[in-house]
């Protein structure tokens, strides 16, 4: 329902997971992904990246935008 309204920054980037799978040992969270960012169509996304570094048992993302 959400994307009636926003837009997913992340919608046509194919993510596995967004969980840092070294911390985690269930499977499910292999294919799992939870950690999402939306705009509204007046929002111009630049840059969208998810990481793959330690800091957390969820991958970091981030998003460039311009208002």
């Amino acid at each position: 329902m959400i994307e009636e309204r926003l837009v997913n920054v992340f919608k046509n980037d194919h993510r596995a997971t967004s969980f840092y799978m070294r911390h985690k040992t269930t499977p499910g969270y292999a294919t799992a992904v939870v950690d999402l960012v939306f705009a509204s169509s007046s929002i111009k996304v630049l840059e969208h990246q998810q990481y793959d570094d330690n800091v957390s048992d969820h991958l970091a993302i981030s998003a460039t935008i311009e208002i």
